[in-house]
């Protein structure tokens, strides 16, 4: 599995001490290229084998080189480079996983573990999922979008070179992406 992250994404990674770490060096992509269900063809043209082909055609293209539009980066290699940067900054004494049972807001905000140990603090960044106790403490709603949909994400090698290209395309089962991780290799998501 893969991530793709963009530029902005990646200075902040690289503020955090992150990107530095990812064992996997990040795949950029410097172009984009959009089409949708309707595959526009170019008149039949001869290949290097001697066979006819048509071109399909990509109506929607951007093109950036520097600094790339966003970078793909495997799963593992980042997951791997937060965890080590979490060991190498946080001593074992410091990790405590705990449950927040409360939280008043104010200003410091204060909450309250699961030890009966409080903490203050300015900022509060919920990451307890999708049933965030935290969010619901804080009066905040959550809106589901949910859509009923899945995905079939796998990963390829190309016959033909794919460079620094991502693709998307349009259709009426849902949308194909090809994200390149290297010059012949890509991760596909189809919803």
């Amino acid at each position: 599995r893969t991530t793709t992250i963009h530029h902005a994404g990646k200075v902040m990674l690289e503020a955090l001490g992150i990107w530095d770490g990812l064992a996997d060096p990040a795949y950029p992509i410097t172009e984009i290229a959009v089409a949708g269900q309707r595959a526009q063809t170019s008149p039949r043209r001869q290949t290097a084998r001697g066979t006819m082909r048509r071109a399909m055609s990509w109506p929607l293209r951007w093109q950036q080189d520097s600094p790339p539009m966003a970078y793909v980066v495997s799963n593992q290699a980042l997951t791997m480079a937060c965890e080590k940067l979490i060991q190498d900054q946080l001593s074992e004494a410091q990790i405590k996983p705990v449950l927040i049972e409360e939280l008043v807001l104010g200003q410091p905000n204060t909450l309250q573990d699961s030890q009966q140990q409080t903490w203050t603090c300015d900022l509060v960044i919920a990451c307890d999922g999708a049933n965030s106790r935290l969010r619901a403490q804080a009066g905040l709603r959550a809106v589901d979008h949910s859509r009923n949909e899945t995905a079939l994400v796998t990963t390829v090698t190309a016959e033909k070179l794919i460079g620094t290209a991502a693709y998307q395309r349009f259709l009426p089962s849902g949308p194909l992406a090809l994200m390149p991780t290297g010059p012949r290799a890509a991760s596909v998501v189809w919803s």
